[in-house]
């Protein structure tokens, strides 16, 4: 039997299978969401940000860390403030 922390872990490790893009989009071109391309589009957006509260809310700062990939803390805001 998965316990709860190795089922969490699945999840932070891969965000993929648990929110596809295609659900991302989806819900965004229901909702009448218009985006660029960028390299935190939406779906990167929500990801992260669902990282960040699956790691009991860490900071911005922290993302790239957990993320792997060179995230700075303003953009990523920015990128959040633009899905509202």
């Amino acid at each position: 039997m998965a316990s709860v922390s190795s089922v969490l872990q699945r999840i932070k490790d891969d965000l993929h299978p648990f929110l596809p893009e295609q659900a991302i989009l989806s819900v965004c071109q229901n909702t009448g969401h218009h985006w660029r391309n960028r390299q935190l589009g939406p779906v990167l957006t929500i990801h992260l940000f669902i990282l960040q509260v699956l790691n009991f809310n860490t900071p911005m700062t922290a993302l790239r860390r957990l993320s792997k990939m060179a995230v700075q803390a303003p953009a990523y805001c920015r990128a959040r403030m633009r899905l509202v």
